[in-house]
């Protein structure tokens, strides 16, 4: 990094514009997987999680257990619970419903 880079990183207006990110993409997460755990009892559960979602690790597995098995055997759940179990690093696949 540049020396005039490292200056503009450690300003107040950075550090604000920074955090202020966060919180908004904080806030987004949060109530994406309400959505998602509000609608677990349907298909909508695992479609809104195929959408919203690209990396899955052990917290979105967790997320699928408390979908109903009306749920998890939709084909949207099935779909999910495939790509839940895909190697991590390969690229997401796109479905085309």
């Amino acid at each position: 990094m540049t020396p005039l880079l490292n200056r503009l990183y450690k300003t107040e207006a950075f550090v604000k514009l920074q955090n202020d990110n966060k919180a908004i993409f904080d806030s987004v997460d949060v109530r994406m997987k309400d959505l998602i755990l509000a609608n677990k009892k349907t298909w909508w559960g695992p479609f809104l999680m195929m959408d919203q979602m690209y990396d899955f690790s052990e917290e979105q597995k967790i997320m699928f257990d408390e979908f109903s098995s009306k749920a998890q055997e939709s084909y949207y759940g099935k779909l999910l619970k495939t790509e839940l179990n895909t190697q991590k690093g390969k690229t997401k696949t796109h479905y085309i419903a």
